[in-house]
């Protein structure tokens, strides 16, 4: 890309954080997009292989992340026409409020063209919801839906075994861990399943707003090092949490997929916005970033600014 092209860009985007900062307060049309919403919205340029993303005008709220999932999968499923769903960690995070519940929205995306599904939770009581939410899901032609109560470390081997996901087969994974619960091993064997030139598509989330704490109040490190692969975690209480993201960030670039980002979920009930998680995304499909570049700022365009969130995306 120019000089010139990059200039254009840049005084664009600041054109549109002006505006956003002109309609605080305004409330997100909690609709599902469409693709005639979205097919003239912005979209950063693209560098070589991979999408250019500099200054993110807010971070959206954890209430949010699962309409995040959500609209990002409806447009990729314009794309693919069809699709498999893996979700890890299942069950609901916030019983009192249905759309912050990503296998919920994910299911009841229209068109239906996501139709095999892998929804596993570890926890009695957010399993039983899961499955009173999966039967209350009207029935579609073609879909299959299989649940599991246990953990997802240990059933990840038959989830692949099944067949259902082939180098062909357009895969989605979400590993949105309540802390260190998602072994690196797990992360491993997804990236690694597929021998096509795309691998499964990961949405990982890293504790950022309390890592430190996480690690610290762990007594058996044994935990921390399945979660992290090795012992090279215990270097994180040196790192700022910001720092440490970033340093998980790299060990799933390091996985081998074309596109890695992170973008940054944060909580409303400080002001303007505390980190508390990243969520890492990582693809083979160069189109990906894109999709979620629009699925991110379709939500943010409901919330106060706030201080710019800035990450140096690679």
């Amino acid at each position: 890309m120019t000089g010139t092209e990059r200039k254009a860009y840049s005084d664009k985007k600041a054109k549109k954080q002006g505006e956003q900062k002109r309609n605080v307060g305004t409330k997100t049309d909690a609709r599902q997009l469409s693709f005639a919403d979205i097919e003239n919205w912005e979209v950063p340029p693209v560098s070589g292989n991979s999408v250019e993303i500099g200054t993110l005008p807010s971070p959206i709220w954890t209430e949010t992340k699962a309409q995040l999932i959500q609209n990002y999968l409806r447009l990729f499923l314009y794309i693919t026409r069809h699709g498999v769903y893996i979700d890890g960690f299942a069950g609901p995070q916030d019983k009192e409020n249905p759309q912050s519940w990503a296998a919920k929205l994910v299911l009841e995306l229209t068109p239906p063209w996501m139709k095999s599904f892998f929804l596993c939770e570890v926890n009695k009581s957010s399993h039983s919801d899961l499955l009173s939410m999966i039967q209350s899901q009207r029935k579609i032609s073609g879909r299959k839906i299989t649940d599991r109560l246990g953990d997802f470390n240990q059933w990840i081997d038959p989830v692949l075994a099944t067949g259902s996901i082939t180098d062909k087969t357009a895969t989605f994974a979400l590993l949105d861990q309540r802390s260190t619960e998602c072994h690196w091993s797990t992360v491993k064997k997804l990236a690694a399943h597929k021998q096509g030139s795309t691998k499964i598509e990961l949405f990982y989330f890293f504790p950022t707003g309390w890592i430190h704490r996480a690690i610290s109040e762990t007594k058996d490190k044994s935990i921390l090092d399945a979660w992290w692969g090795d012992e090279s975690w215990r270097q994180i209480p040196t790192l700022s949490q910001d720092q440490a993201s970033a340093l998980c960030l790299r060990r799933i670039q390091a996985l081998g997929y074309r596109d890695v980002k992170s973008w940054p979920i944060s909580a409303r009930e400080f002001g303007e916005g505390r980190t508390m998680y990243h969520m890492i995304h990582a693809t083979d499909h160069l189109e990906a970033p894109k999709l979620m570049y629009r699925a991110y700022r379709n939500l943010i365009g409901g919330v106060p600014a706030g201080e710019q969130t800035k990450f140096a995306f690679e």
